[in-house]
């Protein structure tokens, strides 16, 4: 969702938690796959095929 362009407030509105859980989540899933940023994600995503809705 956050490579779709959805801000960490509106995923959380989404799944019904908190934004922090959204950042936490967010935060602890980047160094397992060796991402360091918000753009390297956005990369990880496109070359994964994450397509924008």
């Amino acid at each position: 969702m956050l490579a779709r362009g959805k801000r960490v407030s509106e995923i959380a509105e989404t799944f019904v938690v908190s934004a922090k859980s959204i950042s936490t989540h967010k935060l602890r899933l980047m160094p397992k796959i060796s991402i360091a940023n918000h753009y390297e994600l956005i990369r990880y995503s496109v070359r994964h095929g994450v397509r924008a809705a």
